[in-house]
């Protein structure tokens, strides 16, 4: 049977992975930053990896569009987005506020709650359909396969999380600006 969850969720991501991997291309964004806060990168890996994530996520994003090997793309999506999230965790602790660059020149906001909840949330749409029993049908087709109800449930969910992602985000800036939850915890003291 066709798992139209498991096929929509794949070409959501092949369509955030080709954007994210484009928007770096058109202006590659500037990795220093992060590595200083991480403080145990070295610049050279810095520099490689700079220029090898965004045509790796836009191949990733192909595979996954095509469906030429999208169980194993969406393994290795699985893997960078956990790679993404524990970075952007370790990032957030060490008290980095700068932009997490994941959508490149585009990703303005300062790094917080929001940008680790998207990356955990594409985490977990990686690996949806990798556990979905019967996803067979829809991973080894194509996009332009698929029934057209597909490509629209993809495009709607894309669409809805980027939304939640702009407002969540934007909360979150005005949080800081304002300095809202610092007078709650400065009136304790």
């Amino acid at each position: 049977m066709f798992d139209l969850a498991a096929a929509s969720v794949r070409l959501a991501l092949a369509g955030a992975l080709l954007l994210s991997g484009a928007l770096k291309l058109l202006r590659a964004p500037t990795l220093a930053p992060l590595a200083d806060a991480l403080g145990v990168v070295p610049r050279r890996l810095v520099a490689v990896v700079g220029r090898a994530l965004p045509p790796a996520e836009m191949l990733l994003g192909a595979w996954l569009l095509v469906g030429v090997w999208a169980r194993q793309a969406l393994a290795a999506a699985s893997l960078l987005f956990a790679g993404f999230t524990v970075i952007l965790l370790l990032l957030l602790r060490r008290g980095y506020h700068g932009s997490c660059t994941c959508f490149g020149p585009v990703d303005r906001h300062p790094l917080g709650v929001a940008q680790v909840g998207r990356s955990a949330l594409l985490l977990c749409a990686a690996a949806v359909p990798l556990v979905r029993v019967g996803t067979g049908a829809c991973l080894g087709r194509a996009a332009w396969a698929l029934p057209a109800t597909v490509p629209l449930c993809a495009s709607i969910g894309l669409l809805v999380a980027a939304g939640v992602y702009m407002v969540t985000a934007e909360i979150e800036s005005l949080h800081r600006q304002f300095g809202f939850g610092r007078r709650a915890s400065m009136k304790g003291r």
